[in-house]
């Protein structure tokens, strides 16, 4: 895990997703709302909607997120995260 994570909130624009992936060389952000953790958006969420002909500056990272966590406290073991997983 790196600290800090990198965020972005759940209206801001694919296009957004894309400059913070791309700056930040990674290939997933969390999503925020009012500073709780509400999904995830990837790579892999940006590329399909694209190619599903969506124009970036239309769909929100929202939009775009996977909502379904499973998450592990901080001070979780590496084995501890994999049994959650």
């Amino acid at each position: 895990m790196a600290w800090p994570v990198a965020t972005v909130s759940t209206g801001a624009s694919l296009t957004d997703v894309i400059e913070a992936l791309a700056g930040d060389e990674i290939g997933a952000l969390a999503v925020l709302s009012d500073d709780h953790l509400v999904g995830v958006v990837t790579e892999r969420d940006v590329v399909t909607h694209l190619a599903q002909g969506a124009h970036p500056d239309h769909v929100t990272a929202g939009e775009a997120m996977r909502g379904d966590l499973v998450v592990a406290a901080p001070t979780a073991t590496v084995v501890d995260a994999a049994a959650r997983m």
